[in-house]
């Protein structure tokens, strides 16, 4: 007793009370060795399956005891098996990297007067005074991703520059790969500025697969798969405060167009940070359209400077457009995204191994859209997963780090058909980073 006692105290502390009856629950009967408190294979392969079907916003109940046992054991031994095997699971779930706040123990009383849910160390005296079947339940944020540890603060791109702004007169930031930004007079929050005041800009541009990896972002809507025409990340300083937009005072921003077609259905999708990697938001109040090469780029309505873009237009003299593009209207600065949803009519997943103990960065670019997806932990293995991708889609498997002093890494990739293989190994070799930026720049360039 004095050895369950301690099991369940030790992991007691590391789960949090679970959501009582927030998410609806589906049940499965674990298939472990008759009298054995250990996970065999088939027990962790039951448990892959079961959590790799649960759909975001569900709890999953796993039941720990056979009918045999549950007919032939007495009820101290159903209570003492059942709750070492609810550590088994536990432990095997932690290490899967799901977050123990979403774990929890249930008991199944025998007086069956009540039902008791534990996660946390304050309420195991009343959870092992009285007797009964414990199961482990665990749950599945809806937006839950656990994405696998990645090398992105050594990241090696710099696209980032600084440029001076008068806010009083407001003006137009021209980036080094051909963003336009135009910011109206006396647009920012809080402030009323002198016409002498002058705010830094900082632009960031990410257009490239080189410049969109070794910066150590991805094309991901939570789940969804979205498809880049460029990113940027916009910051502007005043006395080292960090300034934003009036609602009322959109700014512009010219994403050029560097591929042979305009690609419908472009929108503006805002970047937050979740989970270690930006995931990209759409933001539904900001306004697009396409601008044709030789075009006024900015343009504002006449009659509403806030309505859509339609109607008589006054366009802004000096600035035609040298190349097609998508002009995006938003109140919103830091992270910005010119993306448009992809759709997948076939579903497959992707397990990769990548060979050796040193964390890396996995991710899929495809080879006919730009967009780039991050793996997640999959097992206790260290497999990375890649799920709902499009089947038939050719794309290049990565696997990369960089040294913290930033003078090698380490790559591997392999070209695929979605679909074709359900699972691959990677084993990357260790090179300079002007080798890791070069094979880079010949696959995608």
């Amino acid at each position: 007793m004095r050895i369950f006692a301690f099991a369940l105290l030790f992991f007691s502390v590391l789960f949090i009370y679970g959501q009582k009856n927030a998410f609806p629950r589906e049940e499965v009967h674990l298939s472990f060795d008759y009298f054995k408190k250990n996970l065999n294979e088939t027990v962790k392969a039951e448990i892959n399956a079961a959590w790799d079907e649960l759909e975001p916003g569900h709890e999953l109940e796993f039941h720990l005891l056979s009918k045999e046992e549950r007919k032939k054991l007495s009820k101290d031994h159903q209570f003492k098996l059942s709750g070492f095997r609810a550590d088994s699971v536990a432990t095997y779930l932690h290490r899967k990297r799901i977050a123990a706040r979403y774990t929890s123990f249930n008991i199944d009383y025998f007086d069956h007067l009540t039902n008791g849910q534990c996660g946390t160390n304050a309420s195991y005296k009343a959870f092992t005074k009285r007797k009964g079947v414990i199961s482990t339940i665990v749950e599945k944020d809806p937006y839950y991703l656990d994405y696998y540890p990645h090398s992105e603060s050594s990241t090696i791109s710099n696209t980032c520059h600084e440029y001076e702004l008068y806010p009083a007169y407001g003006g137009i930031i021209t980036g080094n790969q051909g963003t336009l930004v135009k910011f109206p007079p006396n647009c920012f929050r809080g402030h009323t500025f002198k016409s002498s005041d002058k705010v830094e800009v900082l632009l960031c541009e990410y257009y490239t697969i080189n410049d969109i990896l070794f910066s150590g972002l991805t094309t991901a809507n939570y789940d969804r798969i979205i498809e880049t025409g460029g990113m940027v990340f916009i910051e502007v300083k005043y006395k080292d405060e960090v300034l934003s937009l009036k609602s009322d005072q959109p700014i512009q921003i010219f994403f050029p167009n560097n591929s042979d077609e305009e690609k419908k259905g472009m929108r503006s999708f805002d970047g937050k940070k979740r989970s270690g990697l930006i995931n990209w938001e759409l933001n539904k109040q900001a306004e697009n359209r396409y601008i044709k090469a030789g075009d006024n780029v900015f343009e504002e309505s006449v009659e509403n400077l806030e309505g859509d873009f339609e109607g008589e237009y006054e366009g802004e003299e000096g600035y035609y457009a040298e190349v097609d593009g998508y002009l995006m209207k938003t109140n919103q600065m830091g992270f910005i995204n010119c993306d448009r949803f992809y759709d997948v009519k076939q579903k497959v997943d992707l397990i990769v191994k990548v060979e050796g103990k040193t964390p890396y960065s996995t991710r899929i670019i495809f080879k006919d859209i730009k967009s780039i997806l991050p793996g997640y932990a999959y097992s206790p293995e260290d497999d990375v997963k890649f799920s709902d991708l499009p089947k038939g889609e050719v794309v290049y498997v990565l696997a990369y780090n960089i040294s913290k002093d930033k003078k090698s890494g380490s790559f591997a990739y392999q070209k695929i058909t979605l679909g074709e293989q359900g699972q691959i190994s990677l084993s990357p070799e260790t090179m300079s980073i002007a080798n890791l930026q070069n094979e880079i720049d010949v696959l995608f360039n």
